[in-house]
């Protein structure tokens, strides 16, 4: 021991090193649950929409804007309909119907580059 070190000083410090990798470690298991659920999340948008028909998109729009935050973007001088849910966003020229059918495919890229 050198003069002016406290007896224990090492084991204090190997402590606290102990300390700070177990919290960085839940620290990046809660990121990775989070990660995680975000992806299923995703993934189950992405089938709930592929599995609605054109007729009943009304009922689903409803949900998701209610729900999952979906936001609907149309632009009437250039034509065509935005969604916007969980940071992903889809065009189409057409309807919003088409645009969450979009979106369901950009999300599922999205998750295949992920994996």
């Amino acid at each position: 021991m050198t003069e002016g070190t406290k007896p224990g000083a090492d084991t204090e410090a190997v402590a606290k090193a102990e300390a700070y990798a177990k919290t960085a470690a839940d620290g990046k298991a809660a990121l990775d649950a989070e990660r995680d659920a975000k992806i299923a999340k995703v993934r189950g948008l992405a089938e709930e929409i592929s599995s609605f028909r054109p007729h009943q998109t009304g009922d689903l729009i409803k949900r998701l804007k209610k729900d999952e935050g979906l936001k609907i973007t149309k632009k009437p001088k250039k034509g065509g309909v935005t969604v916007s849910m969980l940071g992903l966003k889809a065009k189409a020229s057409t309807t919003e119907g088409q645009a969450l059918v979009n979106w369901a495919k950009k999300a599922r890229r999205a998750l295949l580059q992920a994996a």
